[in-house]
């Protein structure tokens, strides 16, 4: 199976309109273009049931008091977890592709609504949790919402198959679909927390 993500470069700066903040010399801080890129995909295996597609930062601290602080930094001792920042599960065979914005364009306080969409069903991202007492940013966030500045590995479509429970009680939807990791990102980004 091969997977195109359109105008992310290996190894690459992520392009600021793909994240849900970045730095500002005034605010130190500031929402971006939150747009999902482009993925594209081909030559699914025979029996393919569905996909999913999770886009993961693989490093993002697991004590977020000091991310995104003015004068603060992440200790780089600090243990360190996945971050989902999209979640799209039962993406049904006959989809090939997701267009630039088609899953998000632009931040929405509280959170897109998970559940089905033209393409698949749409689970909870981490930022549900990122943000739990944020009085203006707390709620559900589902599908995609990129990174705040952090580095983030992108990304996996995975091929699905029955009975997964796991699946169910992460994400909140159907039992039936189950993420298996490829063996490798398809493509990696960079993005950095600001000082």
């Amino acid at each position: 199976m091969r997977i195109d993500v359109q105008d992310i470069i290996d190894g690459e700066p992520i392009p600021e309109r793909f994240a849900f903040a970045v730095p500002d010399p005034e605010q130190h801080l500031r929402f971006s273009d939150n747009r999902n890129p482009h993925v594209h995909w081909h030559d699914v295996p025979a029996g393919t049931r569905s996909l999913a597609l999770l886009v993961v930062d693989v490093d993002a601290p697991t004590d977020p008091s000091d991310v995104n602080q003015e004068g603060r930094s992440v200790s780089a001792d600090l243990p360190r977890a996945d971050f989902y920042h999209w979640v799209l599960i039962d993406i049904p065979v006959e989809v090939s592709g997701i267009d630039e914005g088609e899953d998000a364009d632009g931040v929405v306080a509280m959170g897109k609504a998970p559940g089905e969409t033209g393409k698949g069903v749409r689970g909870i991202n981490s930022y549900t949790d990122f943000f739990i007492d944020d009085e203006q940013l707390e709620g559900i966030y589902g599908g995609y919402d990129g990174p705040c500045p952090r580095g983030m590995t992108l990304g996996y479509i995975a091929i699905t198959s029955p009975s997964m429970p796991w699946m169910s009680r992460r994400w909140g939807y159907r039992a039936s679909s189950l993420a298996m990791k490829c063996s490798k990102p398809c493509k990696g980004g960079s993005w950095s927390n600001p000082a």
